[in-house]
């Protein structure tokens, strides 16, 4: 057979596998590919050799159980592909019940006559099969619980070295710990906080452990210390949402950490605002009360809070101005504000041409007038966009 048709054969019985039996002239490629997508179709296979046995049994075990006249070689083949092939072996001996197990512990469940040995390799290839243990011992559940934890459910003689072992490999397999003690619930909560929603008897130790490894964990403490909170909150402010008595001392503690907590305190006091835009100036935002230094201080740090200011003073202002030019945008129209601002542009030489134009549409007065001259800063107004002729007359004389 030419190379062209057995690629279209292969092509068409990778996509209809049951087209084989209409095959004449099969080649070893178009069979395994057939296989390969149904092992059903093996019955429609003419080469009957063991050749073509070994090479199919190689890409998949399972076939075995199609096969007739299984000698060891076929079924040491098999299992060394696939050890769930065990079960169509007539004739386990020894090489082939290990190489099955060496494949996948769970070819445990197909060995009639189990020995220590057998059933420790095959737990320590997979914890799970210890369900298919028919005699348990403690090295045996030791090496399935530290392959893997869950293992844990088929034990039927728990100690708590067992326990430990499990937790210790996957914190999940608490659930199945019929005796809770307090080290393997530490050893638990410490690998996942939030087990500790599975723990039966918490103790302050066990809290502090889970909501150290998830803040989140918190929502499951029954008893809230302020030790237990401030420790969540350490890990994720985000915690502060489960602390169930969210007491003064507790707040300020909260805000200390993450000034933008500030937004979830109920009873906002100065003491608490105070220390929250301390911590974090954009608190200001949610700042019920505030102080002249609180606003000042805050602006200092970040001139965008600016526009949280209830009020502004003069000092505010040019805090933010020195900052950046943008924040004028925030300013409260204030005469003291504007000539303060108007004095700190010339001083520094920064005669922005919008502000100034701002300004000096606004005010007006003497005192405004004579700096104007003085700094020839009327031609920073732009006289065409007045709305009434009459206001530049009013302006200048």
């Amino acid at each position: 057979m030419n190379r062209e048709l057995e690629a279209k054969l292969i092509e068409q019985v990778t996509k209809n596998p049951s087209s084989l039996r209409y095959i004449e002239e099969q080649t070893e490629a178009i069979c395994l590919a057939a296989l390969a997508k149904n092992r059903n179709v093996f019955k429609y296979i003419k080469d009957k050799s063991s050749n073509f046995y070994l090479r199919a049994l190689k890409n998949d075990g399972l076939l075995l159980e199609f096969i007739n006249d299984k000698d060891d070689e076929l079924c040491l083949a098999a299992v060394n592909s696939n050890g769930l092939a065990l079960q169509y072996v007539n004739n386990k001996t020894i090489e082939i019940i290990s190489a099955a197990i060496n494949n996948t512990g769970f070819a445990l469940q197909f060995i009639e006559e189990q020995t220590p040995d057998i059933c420790l390799v095959a737990v320590e290839r997979n914890g799970l099969a210890l369900q298919y243990v028919k005699y348990q011992t403690p090295e045996i559940c030791l090496a399935a619980v530290k392959d893997f934890g869950n293992a844990l459910e088929f034990v039927k003689h728990q100690t708590e070295e067992i326990c430990l072992t499990a937790v210790t490999s996957n914190p999940r397999s608490i659930l199945f710990v019929e005796n809770q003690t307090e080290e393997i619930c530490l050893t638990a909560v410490k690998g996942d906080g939030n087990l500790l929603d599975l723990v039966k008897e918490q103790t302050p130790e066990i809290c502090l452990a889970a909501v150290k490894e998830i803040s989140s964990s918190l929502e499951y403490v029954i008893d809230q210390t302020e030790e237990i909170c401030l420790a969540a909150l350490e890990r994720s402010s985000h915690s502060f949402k489960f602390i169930k008595d969210k007491t003064p001392n507790l707040c300020l503690s909260a805000v200390k950490i993450d000034g933008l907590i500030l937004e979830h305190v109920k009873n906002k006091t100065l003491e608490i605002c105070s220390a929250a835009v301390e911590q974090n100036p954009k608190a200001l935002m949610f700042a019920e009360y505030q102080s002249e230094t609180m606003r000042f201080n805050a602006v200092s740090k970040d001139w965008r809070v600016l526009k949280y200011a209830q009020c502004q003073s003069a000092d505010t202002c040019i805090a933010a101005i020195k900052q950046s030019l943008e924040s004028f945008k925030y300013i409260i129209c204030n005469k003291r504000n504007y000539l303060e601002v108007l004095k700190f542009l010339i001083s520094n030489n920064q005669k922005d041409e919008k502000i100034l134009n701002k300004i000096i549409k606004r005010y007006h007065d003497k005192e405004f007038k004579d700096i104007y001259t003085k700094h020839n800063l009327w031609k920073y107004v732009d006289f065409s966009k007045l709305k009434k002729l009459d206001d530049k007359y009013t302006m200048v004389l």
